[in-house]
């Protein structure tokens, strides 16, 4: 049965559904409650049991902002119907309408979910008042369901637009075959990770990784930075032919501390790598970042470059080193996402180098390492930004 003290045409006029067992009961409260629901346009929906109740919930949807309900029915009782209310229709706000005796379920039903409970016999004014910080709570919640659902398109956009602007699709060459994986931190879309691989010409080839501590569209925005900073800055046509791990990180430090001054607890780390192919040799320099690896059959070689973190120091200085490759090398550089595999559990350089050896020979290097690590985590996901780059010459 539908109790309707004031109706609308509006079809999506909010609602809160009723339910006793006793007819009696049910028809008083929905007469205590006639003015009140009619100031605030609210229908009243009542039925005599906890299964009419979910049928209602079927036909009206996402219009009913809460439900009461007694606690002792036949059949379904009170807390069954909000426990599957929960499940069903998170949005909807629980009121449980009980009496002195039943204390115990009264807590079972507030570990449940309920948010509020009225004792029998109620007062008029007390329900409404109730009902009223019901809708204002169950308003909230919508309120913040749209926003993060705004919030995560927004990031869900930052995120194409970095992975476009980045340009993580790695380029074609006869001497050193180049690949890239970038996975921001699940749910947020973008994130503080940065790789590039960079042409120089006569087989030179700049290899670039970076993380910007944080996650989301400040973190983006800072990679986004570095891409124009180096891309249409350092790299003009008379640097690519003179172009220096140790020097292009002195030149990016000192222009991040000047756009970041405003943020000096924003950690930037950095590593960049010079390929020659045509030589088999590299040169390295590293901002505070975790070393490169170097893959050669079944060893691996950890570089180790000092240096601290972008944006702290305008007079940084970045050290390069240089490494004699062979063919067949795999040269690795990672942001620290892929060793972290659960909140505080970090896998040491060791035995990452080893995950590398292990995924040397398979047909496809980055899918193998990165499900090795997957095994590691929690549920397969990692717990911050990660980001593979890797080069193997031919």
């Amino acid at each position: 049965m539908v109790f309707s003290p004031y109706m609308s045409d509006g079809s999506e006029q909010q609602a809160i559904l009723i339910i006793d067992d006793e007819r009696i009961v049910l028809a008083s409260m929905v007469q205590s409650l006639a003015e009140w629901a009619r100031k605030r346009s609210v229908r009243l929906l009542a039925c005599g049991s906890a299964e009419e109740g979910l049928r209602k919930l079927e036909q009206e949807g996402n219009r009913v902002a809460v439900a009461v309900s007694d606690l002792r029915m036949p059949g379904m009782g009170g807390r069954e119907f909000f426990l599957r209310v929960g499940k069903l229709y998170p949005e909807i706000i629980s009121v449980l309408v009980t009496g002195f005796a039943d204390l115990d379920e009264i807590v079972n039903a507030l570990q449940s979910g309920v948010y509020s409970f009225i004792l029998k016999p109620w007062d008029p004014e007390y329900l409404a008042r109730e009902l009223d910080k019901a809708l204002s709570v169950q308003a909230l919640r919508m309120e913040n369901r749209r926003f993060l659902a705004m919030m995560h398109e927004e990031l869900r956009l930052a995120g194409e637009l970095q992975r476009s602007v980045l340009g993580l699709t790695p380029p074609r060459s006869k001497s050193a075959d180049f690949a890239v994986s970038y996975l921001p931190l699940e749910g947020i879309e973008c994130g503080g990770d940065y790789c590039d691989v960079l042409p120089l010409g006569n087989d030179r080839w700049l290899l670039l990784i970076g993380d910007v501590a944080g996650h989301g569209v400040k973190a983006a925005l800072v990679t986004f930075f570095m891409k124009a900073a180096i891309g249409e800055g350092y790299l003009v046509s008379s640097r690519r032919d003179s172009a220096h791990p140790g020097e292009l990180l002195e030149w990016l430090n000192r222009r991040l501390c000047e756009k970041l001054s405003a943020s000096p607890d924003l950690l930037v780390t950095f590593g960049a790598c010079l390929l020659d192919t045509a030589a088999c040799t590299m040169s390295y320099a590293n901002a505070g970042h975790v070393p490169i690896h170097v893959v050669r059959g079944d060893t691996v070689t950890t570089l180790r470059a000092q240096g601290i973190g972008l944006g702290f120091d305008e007079e940084g200085h970045f050290p390069a080193q240089r490494y004699d490759l062979h063919s067949g090398d795999i040269i690795v550089l990672h942001t620290d996402g892929l060793q972290e595999l659960s909140r505080g559990t970090l896998l040491g350089d060791e035995a990452f180098g080893q995950v590398l050896v292990h995924s040397a020979k398979a047909d496809d290097f980055h899918q193998a390492v990165l499900t090795e690590l997957r095994g590691h985590t929690e549920g397969g996901l990692f717990s911050d930004d990660a980001t593979l780059l890797s080069a193997r010459l031919r």
